[in-house]
């Protein structure tokens, strides 16, 4: 069962098994532009190691990301990177945290064929989905993906 109560005692007490998925969180919103980053789209799943339940972090609910819904760049641009930063008490808990130079690598290494493959099968799955915006969108998130540890950078100096 996934749970999303507790997560602050998971964080704080040292009881994630991926407690990197916070700080590789921000990074992944800033990417795609998702400015809604709380509590309650982090769940945890339990998991024995070592003879400990311990709880494995899963990022969810990604559908206000900017670039997924179609946003210009000019919009996007407008953005404050501290908008990126997660909200509230989650917020509290990632200060402290490094940028997680190897995530960062990984974003920027994405190729245009993995993106648009991602659309592609986003459209095998909602059929009558609009995507008009698609292409648009590829170029952004390489344009992002490019520029990604800039845009990180500007995220920790205001957010952390």
């Amino acid at each position: 069962i996934r749970v999303r109560s507790g997560l602050e005692e998971i964080l704080s007490g040292g009881l994630a098994v991926n407690p990197e998925l916070l700080a590789e969180c921000i990074v992944f919103d800033t990417w795609i532009g998702n400015d809604d980053r709380n509590m309650g789209n982090i769940v945890g799943e339990p998991e024995r190691v070592a003879g400990i339940v311990r709880a494995r972090l899963h990022a969810i609910d990604f559908e206000k990301a900017k670039v997924l819904r179609g946003i210009g760049v000019i919009e996007m641009g407008m953005i404050a990177p501290r908008a990126y930063w997660p909200n509230e008490q989650l917020g509290r808990l990632a200060r402290g945290t490094g940028i997680p130079a190897a995530f960062c690598e990984r974003v920027a290494a994405v190729k245009e064929a993995q993106v648009d493959g991602a659309f592609e099968a986003l459209l095998w799955e909602l059929r009558d989905f609009d995507l008009s915006w698609r292409e648009a969108a590829v170029k952004q998130l390489m344009r992002r993906a490019a520029e990604i540890r800039r845009h990180v950078e500007e995220v920790w100096q205001h957010g952390s």
